[in-house]
């Protein structure tokens, strides 16, 4: 019989290489072309996408800036789309816009059926930077749905879920803060990384692949990292802590952040297809 996996490697043979980036832009486009990619904005664009995607929307279009967003959502208008406006920037509404970046705005009767024009500081710009990377797979990852995400991104890397069967990488990249590294994307990426290790019958090799010239322990920090937060009970706080949750008390949002701690509430995955992130 052989040895049960432990929290720190494993005898069982291994499944597609993982590795976690703190931020990412420290990613070599090289690097994931043609890879699965993981994009964590916890706080919070990771959240509100998977949100407005799990309640119904039909699509979220990430844009780069304010006014693609705004003419997009024209272009989509004039062609009979059901469209809506949401966002943020320094972490706050932007006027005009019919939503900001809190989950709990995008609920199921103002979002279903709908497709939302999405802007933000750093999560959009990370989905970009993944898709014009040429990675093959473009995933949304955060707390909500940690476990989905985990068990699709393995699936699609063994080739059981991709559309060539190709066996590919994992990169779950960071959105950071205005180019920092934030501790609460890395919690989230180590949360996903850990299940992502544990998914049956074959999960991610956290350590980078025993043959390839990249591995590291980065994304065991990760998960250590995320394991230390679990135990200790302290997910919330270390968001509370975090730069994100610095920033939301710092513009009166510190009360959104217990519901933004939720772990495994969503079984959505968004997943970029043609550069517009729907239902995976």
């Amino acid at each position: 019989m052989s040895a049960a996996v432990t929290t720190l490697g494993t005898t069982e043979p291994k499944g597609p290489a993982l590795f976690v980036w703190p931020l990412f832009t420290a990613a070599p486009a090289e690097r994931l072309r043609g890879a699965v990619c993981v994009v964590v904005d916890q706080l919070r664009a990771s959240s509100t996408i998977a949100t407005a995607l799990d309640h119904g929307a039909a699509a979220v279009h990430p844009c780069l800036e304010v006014e693609d967003a705004q003419r997009l959502a024209a272009t989509l208008r004039a062609r009979g789309a059901a469209v809506k406006l949401g966002g943020e920037r320094g972490g706050l509404a932007i006027a005009g816009f019919d939503f900001g970046n809190l989950p709990r705005e995008y609920g199921a009767a103002e979002v279903a059926g709908v497709q939302i024009c999405f802007t933000t500081t750093n999560g959009t710009r990370a989905i970009n930077y993944a898709r014009d990377a040429g990675a093959a797979e473009v995933l949304i990852g955060c707390l909500y749905n940690r476990t989905a995400v985990a068990e699709r991104v393995v699936r699609m890397a063994s080739g059981g879920g991709g559309d060539d069967g190709v066996r590919r990488e994992i990169h779950i990249l960071c959105a950071g803060t205005r180019g920092t590294v934030t501790l609460d994307d890395c919690l989230a990426a180590g949360a996903i990384a850990h299940a992502a290790g544990r998914v049956r019958p074959m999960g991610a090799d956290l350590d980078g692949g025993a043959m390839l010239p990249h591995g590291d322990d980065t994304a065991r920090m990760h998960e250590e990292l995320w394991l230390g937060a679990e135990r200790t009970g302290q997910v919330e706080g270390m968001l509370v802590r975090s730069r994100g949750g610095r920033n939301l008390a710092r513009i009166g949002m510190s009360a959104e952040l217990p519901a933004l701690a939720a772990v495994d509430c969503l079984q959505t995955v968004p997943r970029l297809v043609d550069g517009v992130l729907v239902k995976g």
